[in-house]
């Protein structure tokens, strides 16, 4: 008790002793223009290998249209190495051109639907989905910035 009350103290100390820095964005560190959209699965187990196939023929060809366009810079697709593990099974990695690519364009979006029909009728997609929302759950999603420090 003396022991766990002693160590509390130290590390109270420790913190309150150090002065609090505030950084400043623009000043101190700024976000880079190329955001990143980062979305988190979670697959069934013995679907993994389904699911990768899957997303060829529909998310894989769309990112090569949209990086064809300029759109998209970059994307990754990581598959967890642990794949019965609690988090996620797959991380999909995004990287556009600017913020701008986020922003709802009608004749950019139209024209990419365009695309994907030729590929992928609407039924087709909406059977999909539901396919894969049987042994998929989305975990996160969310867009992020790189981080250049100025000092």
């Amino acid at each position: 008790m003396m022991k766990t009350l002693i160590s509390t103290l130290a590390l109270t100390a420790a913190f309150t002793a150090v002065p609090l820095a505030f950084a400043d964005q623009w000043v101190d560190y700024a976000p880079t223009k190329e955001p990143w959209q980062v979305t988190t699965v979670k697959v069934a187990p013995g679907k993994l290998d389904d699911y990768i196939v899957g997303l060829k023929k529909s998310y894989v060809d769309q990112l090569e249209r949209q990086k064809k366009n300029g759109e998209v810079v970059d994307y990754h697709i990581l598959v967890n190495s642990s794949p019965n593990g609690a988090g996620a099974t797959i991380v999909f990695l995004t990287k556009y051109k600017d913020w701008t690519a986020l922003i709802p364009n009608k004749d950019r979006d139209l024209k990419d639907q365009d695309e994907f029909r030729k590929q992928i009728s609407k039924s087709d997609e909406e059977k999909m989905g539901e396919d894969r929302s049987k042994f998929r759950t989305f975990l996160d999603d969310g867009i992020y910035s790189d981080v250049t420090f100025l000092k």
